[in-house]
């Protein structure tokens, strides 16, 4: 916090709005959203890692919508940024409950 003024650094509540401010609100939540959206994994990312990744930026993305909804989310950006649409297609047929499901069914 030292690119603040002391009206900032001598203030509890200004110095506690700052993060909010800064990474808080749905320009935090957009950002990671886009981010989800396009996530898309590289040549020696796991099936793991890539998991890991859309269920952090989902909940970042998201952190407003019910988990069920949430989850569906996930799966379906999971599944997209895996990059073979009929696999995709197939599992969605199957109507898979959760992100964590989805994964060990594609392992």
């Amino acid at each position: 916090m030292c690119d603040y003024g002391d009206e900032v650094t001598n203030s509890l509540s200004k110095l506690t709005a700052t993060p909010k401010q800064r990474f808080g609100g749905q320009a935090f939540a957009d950002k990671h959203r886009i981010k989800l959206r396009n996530q898309r994994p590289k040549n020696d990312v796991t099936l793991q890692s890539l998991h890991a990744d859309i269920r952090r930026l989902a909940a970042f993305a998201s952190f407003v919508v019910e988990h069920k909804a949430r989850e569906a989310m996930a799966t379906d950006y999971f599944l997209d940024a895996m990059g073979d649409s009929v696999f995709a297609l197939r599992m969605r047929n199957r109507q898979l409950p959760n992100l964590n499901l989805t994964l060990t069914i594609a392992l």
